[in-house]
């Protein structure tokens, strides 16, 4: 066969190659942003929604002190998320009441 052909063959299959490549790698990085931003979106809802306020605390134990009495002392704001409520800062506001000798705060699920 004429080697010109053979040449012009082989510049039109590497150009249809490049396209596709190139094509491919378009198609990948759409798919790399979407999955990111759902990632992102998923973090933002986890950390905002109604849905993940804290609803219910329970008090363990405790001679000298109500559940109320706790809870009022841990001064939890309202519709604190579940995921971001301060758990240190909890445990050292009740810590800071003479009668309470430990705390322990922790996440649970209802």
């Amino acid at each position: 066969m004429n080697p010109e052909v053979e040449r012009l063959r082989r510049q039109s299959a590497q150009r249809k190659y490049r396209k596709r490549l190139y094509a491919v790698r378009r198609l990948w990085a759409c798919a790399g942003l979407l999955l990111l931003v759902l990632v992102a979106e998923t973090i933002v809802l986890l950390l905002t929604s109604p849905r993940l306020w804290v609803s219910r605390i329970e008090v363990e134990g405790g001679d000298t002190l109500t559940p109320a009495e706790v809870i009022r002392l841990a001064a939890l704001p309202a519709e604190s998320n579940y995921y971001r409520a301060p758990l240190h800062e909890l445990a050292a506001r009740v810590r800071r009441e003479p009668r309470v000798v430990e705390v322990t705060v922790r996440r649970g699920v209802v």
